[in-house]
């Protein structure tokens, strides 16, 4: 991030981000969140063993990393620094699936159907549960039902009924055990 800014030149752009490493020799996870995308480690398919939290400055405002051009970074100031994430820790095991998500999806799916979706699926390939998840994202995004963005709105003073159509990105991952 450091190298972009400094050298980004012309590059604009702003980001929330969360980065996954895991130690494969201790079974370590680390997870480091900056704004309002997450991760949630989940074992069995029904335990949350890591759950992050979202980071905003206000309401639909998530702290971002952000590049501006050269030529506007003295008009142009924001954005928040690496160094502001929240960073997670949490000890694996076999079978453990790992969850990264965009806003867009955890703006619109609620937990409960997640874990729903975790618990049936869990046996099956990591791709085609993010494909359900995906799926299940987009359509909740351009429904009227009721949504967590909606009732993030609601606690805010603010009425927004139904899905937010937004950017939807999921990773699924499964923990395996590899001999050395």
């Amino acid at each position: 991030y450091e190298a972009t800014v400094r050298d980004g030149g012309n590059l604009m752009g702003s980001s929330t981000a969360c980065i996954a490493s895991l130690d494969s020799r201790s079974g370590r996870l680390c997870v480091a969140n900056l704004g309002d995308s997450g991760a949630v480690l989940v074992r069995e398919g029904r335990t949350r063993m890591l759950e992050t939290k979202e980071q905003q400055h206000y309401f639909n405002c998530p702290y971002q990393l952000v590049c501006v051009p050269l030529s506007m970074r003295l008009r142009m100031q924001g954005g928040d620094l690496p160094a502001q994430s929240e960073v997670y820790e949490a000890q694996v095991k076999t079978g453990d699936l790992l969850v990264l998500a965009t806003d867009g999806f955890l703006d619109n799916v609620w937990q409960d159907q997640m874990m729903e979706v975790l618990a049936a699926m869990h046996g099956k390939p990591a791709q085609d549960i993010a494909q359900r998840l995906v799926e299940l994202a987009y359509a909740a995004a351009h429904s009227m039902e009721p949504s967590p963005f909606g009732a993030s709105a609601w606690q805010h003073g603010m009425r927004h009924r139904g899905g937010k159509p937004d950017d939807i990105a999921v990773l699924v991952a499964r923990v395996i055990h590899s001999p050395a």
